[in-house]
């Protein structure tokens, strides 16, 4: 059967019609699965506690590494820092939102001057608090990333750390 060019755009145009509607039940289908059933989720919260501040003073430093490569003191590879001002008691949470899982290193300071530094005796030993994820506690050099990184494997995740003075 030859259709002419005006019938057959007729033709086609009414098949369309026909089949929007169809196409609108799936589109719409569609929309409430991604709604009702959760898809795999790449990016989560990850909840830091830091507890045993031993005063007020000054704010808290956060530093976050995703490579071992200049941690734990090199700025420019900071992946995600924090800074918690407004102490009120001897423990405080903060929260990384929309973090990838992975593994990461967190390193922290009790800056109770606020000079943005850690300060020393003469001896080299910290004045101020810091800590490291995992609790590593140093002894005569700085940690290496392998010591302090977790395992970020889920939303919410609690990461504890205790200062060390």
């Amino acid at each position: 059967m030859v259709l002419l060019d005006q019938n057959r755009d007729e033709y086609f145009c009414n098949m369309q019609l026909r089949t929007n509607p169809t196409l609108i039940v799936v589109l719409v289908a569609m929309c409430f699965q991604s709604m009702y059933w959760p898809t795999e989720r790449n990016n989560a919260d990850l909840v830091l506690e830091i507890s045993g501040i031993r005063n007020k003073k000054g704010e808290i430093l956060i530093a976050m590494f995703n490579q071992p490569q200049g941690f734990p003191e090199d700025e420019s590879r900071f992946f995600r820092v924090d800074t918690i001002r407004g102490l009120s008691g001897t423990t405080v949470r903060t929260v990384f939102r929309d973090l990838e899982f992975g593994e990461y290193a967190i390193t922290m300071m009790h800056d109770e001057d606020v000079d943005g530094g850690m300060d020393y005796n003469w001896f080299g030993i910290p004045k101020e608090g810091y800590g490291f994820s995992t609790n590593y506690k140093p002894i005569f050099r700085a940690p290496k990333f392998e010591e302090t990184s977790f395992q970020f494997t889920q939303d919410g995740q609690v990461i504890k750390v205790e200062m060390i003075y």
